[in-house]
């Protein structure tokens, strides 16, 4: 139990289904590109062949929302600094194209630099730029370095953030022309880069991993403390790849103190620091609290002085005060090793589908539901995460990525599969059936709206749904919450505000082979996105052979998909059974190593594919 942390188709030649219209199909090929907001996992962060339009450049690609968080250990005797030394980096998110006949190239890289366990914002006091360093050979056959450089002020001090990538070049070509930084790639330094962040105070370079250590092994511990006070935290650790570890990079991802006054919940990455200790486990862990309980303000454990400590080697724990200063020791009474956390995919997702129904792969027709596995599958996924999961990135631009996915015939297996609990996959040339991954029971989910309560409770397939949801869900700015008790997974809470309505001018999208098409839509809702979602395949249970996802701020009022983009859709697209969507929305989501649940809010509208 976690923890309560937080058919058959003969198709000749097109078959048309409600949502597209067609004349036949288009030639063109599209060469492939990272996408900027794909958090795939690569091989040391690289992403392999082909040169993505760089054209003998070399990139850096940034994943969506990512952060850096430093790993520097706990300071003994000072634990005041160790929490000075805490910091958090936040990059923009996209291809950094660098060039390689340029010697310096400024980049606006850095969204922000938090110092701190009070989050405090770093003020640039310098532009960010890459110097090009020529490590050998030649820039057309040798290894180019780029040296991203940029200056921060914070509590009068000046901080220097320092990342290096190289690049081997043959024959005017990068052999990986594209680093993909991502949370894994974090997780992984290697001789391929680093990053480092100094300080003029003379104290250690700050050296980083991802926030939560997503790499990591995980596991939840609880302490009993004399008085009848509790400690709860994950603890996460990690050994990179081809790396002797003497001291693991490791983090406390989260922290329950429970005691007679009160109760303090602790996720911040900047208020938690784990120190490592041989090849096991850390002999040092702080705490420090968002707000006091009482005269306590935060608490540090200590490890008994042995050569390799262990959970149990934790007999004590300080009691802190305002100033991180030990006032009171209290003896540990229990310690237990909860068990490793399962592994949690899901969402719960609230669309006012307005003029639209949701194409899924149970019949439901509202836009309430919520769903929750072990592990990401097309047959349960919301429509924007199908391509992603099951399929592989052909090509982006702008603010659009193609996907495609091989097509399975789920009806040739013999015996034929469960529809509801199974899939069938080719495996060794056969055609198997497989089960999908476990679905979790979150209890009962409640969706609080403006003026209405929704509970939400799972089918025997695990599936959550509500039964005449209001046709009006909520106004741009309300509060949703979301609240589920706690089952087999933990209770947890997620919250995010409503949109305004989505209205499309022209529901139509042109696709014409050799030229590019724009959706529109009239922006209304600053601070939300808007997707368009446009897929060609047969119906479920499989998923769409070809799609379109681009993704937007509200505030741009159109999306263009180059004509590129429209060739690879055409050339991929030999059955239209799905419907392709416009989705205004915002979202919140909880995320650890192991983890993610997303809560997605949103105003659906539905779009009409015409192709010739």
């Amino acid at each position: 139990m976690k923890t309560p942390f937080a058919t058959w188709v003969l198709v000749i030649p097109l078959f048309l289904f409600a949502c597209s219209d067609s004349g036949g199909s288009a030639d063109g090929s599209v060469d492939g590109s990272p996408d900027a907001a794909d958090g795939s996992e690569q091989d040391a962060g690289d992403t392999n062949g082909g040169d993505y339009g760089l054209e003998g450049d070399c990139g850096i690609e940034v994943v969506a929302n990512l952060s850096a968080c430093s790993t520097n250990g706990v300071v003994i005797n000072n634990l005041g600094e160790t929490l000075r030394q805490k910091a958090r980096i936040t990059f923009r998110p996209g291809l950094v194209r660098l060039l390689r006949n340029e010697e310096r190239i400024e980049v606006d890289w850095i969204e922000q630099l938090e110092v701190g366990a009070d989050g405090t914002l770093a003020t640039p006091s310098s532009a960010g730029w890459f110097q090009r360093n020529i490590i050998q050979g030649t820039v057309d056959d040798g290894t180019v370095e780029f040296e991203f450089r940029q200056t921060f002020s914070a509590e009068g001090k000046t901080f220097e953030l320092v990342f290096a990538a190289s690049f081997d070049v043959v024959g005017g070509q990068p052999i990986h022309p594209v680093l993909l930084l991502n949370e894994t790639t974090l997780d992984n330094p290697n001789s391929a880069w680093s990053l480092a962040l100094h300080c003029d105070d003379g104290s250690d370079p700050r050296t980083f991993s991802s926030c939560g250590l997503v790499s990591g092994s995980c596991e939840v511990f609880a302490l009993g403390i004399e008085g009848g006070d509790s400690l709860r935290f994950e603890s996460c650790r990690h050994c990179p790849d081809q790396r002797i570890c003497k001291a693991d990079p490791a983090v406390i991802r989260q922290a329950l103190f429970t005691s007679a006054e009160g109760q303090a919940e602790i996720e911040d990455p900047l208020q938690l620091c784990q120190s490592m200790a041989h090849h096991n486990w850390g002999t040092d862990i702080l705490i420090a609290f968002d707000a006091p309980i009482g005269q306590t303000h935060g608490l540090y454990l200590h490890a008994m002085d042995e050569f390799y400590p262990s959970p149990n080697s934790f007999t004590e724990v300080h009691y802190l005060d305002a100033d991180l200063i030990s006032y009171q020791t209290k003896t540990v009474t229990s310690f237990e090793i909860v068990e490793d956390n399962p592994p949690v995919w899901g969402w719960i997702s609230v669309y006012e589908m307005n003029d639209a129904w949701m194409n899924s792969d149970w019949t439901w027709s509202d836009g309430v539901r919520a769903y929750l596995a072990e592990a990401p599958h097309t047959r349960r996924a919301l429509d924007h995460e199908k391509p992603t999961i099951a399929g592989s990135l052909v090509a982006s631009a702008g603010k659009c990525s193609l996907y495609e996915i091989e097509w399975v015939d789920h009806w040739l297996c013999d015996p034929a599969c469960d529809p509801d609990s199974q899939s069938c996959v080719i495996e060794n040339e056969e055609h198997l059936c497989v089960d999908l991954p476990r679905a979790w029971n979150a209890g009962t989910i409640e969706v609080s709206l403006a003026g209405s309560i929704l509970d939400l409770q799972p089918d025997e397939l695990g599936r959550y749904a509500t039964e005449n949801p209001p046709a009006e869900l909520f106004d741009a700015g309300d509060l949703i919450q979301v609240t589920a008790s706690g089952d087999e997974l933990g209770a947890f809470q997620l919250s995010a505000e409503g949109v305004a309505h989505l209205e499309i001018p022209d529901s139509n999208v042109h696709l014409t082979g050799g030229q590019a098409t724009t959706v529109s839509w009239e922006p209304a809702d600053p601070g939300s996105r808007v997707q368009i979602m446009l897929f060609s395949g047969p119906h479920h249970p499989a998923p769409p052979v070809a799609s379109i996802l681009c993704d937007a701020p509200d505030e741009d009022g159109q999306v263009e998909i180059t004509a590129e983009l429209v060739n690879g859709f055409l050339e991929r697209t030999w059955v239209a059974n799905w419907c392709s969507q416009a989705l205004r929305y915002r979202e919140a989501s909880i995320e650890s190593a192991n983890e993610r649940i997303t809560l997605r809010v949103g105003s659906m509208r539905l779009l009409q594919l015409i192709w010739q």
